[in-house]
């Protein structure tokens, strides 16, 4: 999890999106952009020690990314494409070079956990290394218990700003689905958690005075679509920009937030996935020209599926390809998502109205993601997390190598959260 992560190895900078990302300082104490935004140099913060005992400075920065430039298969945040290469300019301050001019470099260096070069340069195999007795920066860096139905991160007892730290212990149950955390959350067993509630009021603030919740902006959830398909006839499909048209112009959103989210969420019918929690990064005309393909319509997706060559070949009732190739989309979401197992089986009902044969599937979290991952699928539902603008948004969703149908801006579904 990335919060297990981020406990026990501190960031540089954690930077707040509810106050538009207002700078957090954490092993850095500061941050400067070069005026060509081709390099960002970095502060480190003195009288920082690991969790050993160890001191903490530049040399721990530096190695921990040539870590992660020798090694691409720990580069989960895509930070080899971001950064060419880091400089040491003294014990307490680094300075990193970008592939091309980026303000939005600060943010992407900063997901990168550091790691203590004294622990890690012995590692032969730093990809596989289970790093069972951890050293980190963070505040929880005790393991005290570990197993597949809980653990429990402790206290840094060297911490820089133990100080300020008020708890001791974080204790983490392993739930298996939306239907066990809900029975968690209702008999008040979850101090601090989030997650999508079904009914919210009634099913969880009722049962307590002491329950209380927050809704801060989510995210888009949408349908992604596979461009790398290795099927040839389903990659015909998927790769027709009439067919994903009709394919969203076949889902009655509002239906799906009403019925799968118990009306929590907003419509999202703008093509660049923003919504309306960026008004003033949208143009209303440019809005209003594709809005018609964001907005549900059957008889619409049906005269654009005729027009794109997708014809009922067969006669059983669902289109074919225009090569006259039969097919049925598998859509997948993680089992036990019963928020987002809803939302595609209503999605797969209203696509077999326009004619488009699909079928739901729900593989465990694990499979359902190294599907992803590798492109071994052909339909996904998934959410994006917007931040304090729309680079965030942008950076996850449209600029990976896949399509998506925009469903909802749901600001309730905060729990999940996939790497594509």
């Amino acid at each position: 999890m990335h919060t297990t992560t981020d406990f026990l190895y501190e960031p540089l900078v954690v930077f707040n999106e509810m106050h538009g990302n207002e700078p957090v300082f954490r092993l850095a104490e500061n941050f400067t952009i070069a005026d060509d935004l081709m390099s960002v140099t970095f502060d480190i913060r003195k009288g920082v020690k690991w969790s050993d005992g160890e001191t903490f400075d530049a040399d721990d920065v530096i190695f921990s990314f040539n870590l992660v430039q020798e090694n691409s298969a720990l580069d989960q945040s895509g930070i080899n494409s971001w950064v060419s290469k880091v400089e040491k300019l003294n014990d307490y301050q680094v300075k990193f070079y970008a592939t091309e001019a980026n303000s939005n470099v600060p943010y992407e260096i900063v997901k990168v956990p550091i790691v203590p070069e004294h622990v890690w340069k012995d590692v032969k195999e730093p990809t596989t290394f289970l790093n069972e007795n951890p050293v980190g920066s963070g505040p929880f860096t005790v393991i005290d218990t570990f197993t597949p139905q809980l653990y429990v991160q402790c206290r840094n007892p060297n911490y820089w700003d133990n100080d300020n730290l008020e708890v001791d212990c974080l204790r983490v149950p392993q739930i298996a689905n939306n239907d066990q955390f809900l029975g968690k959350v209702v008999n008040s067993e979850m101090d601090w958690t989030s997650s999508f509630i079904p009914d919210i009021d009634r099913t969880y603030a009722a049962a307590s005075p002491n329950h209380q919740y927050w809704y801060p902006p989510a995210g888009t959830q949408a349908f992604l679509v596979n461009f790398k398909h290795k099927d040839p006839v389903k990659a015909e499909a998927l790769t027709n920009v009439d067919f994903r048209r009709a394919f969203s112009m076949a889902l009655d959103r509002q239906t799906i937030i009403d019925i799968a989210f118990y009306g929590g969420g907003t419509v999202n019918d703008f093509a660049s996935g923003l919504g309306y929690a960026f008004p003033t990064w949208s143009d209303e005309a440019t809005h209003n020209k594709y809005k018609g393909f964001n907005t549900y319509d059957v008889e619409g997706a049906k005269k654009l599926l005729d027009k794109a060559g997708f014809k009922d070949v067969n006669g059983d009732g669902f289109v074919d390809t225009p090569s006259g190739k039969s097919f049925e989309l598998l859509v997948q979401s993680p089992n036990g998502w019963t928020d987002f197992n809803n939302t595609v089986q209503l999605a797969v009902e209203q696509l077999a109205e326009a004619g488009i044969k699909a079928k739901a599937r729900t593989p465990d979290f694990s499979v359902y993601n190294q599907a992803m991952l590798e492109a071994n699928y052909d339909v996904a539902y998934t959410n994006y997390f917007h931040g304090s603008d729309p680079h965030k948004y942008w950076n996850t969703g449209i600029t990976l190598r896949f399509s998506q149908v925009m469903v909802c801006r749901a600001s309730q579904c905060t729990s999940t959260k996939m790497q594509s």
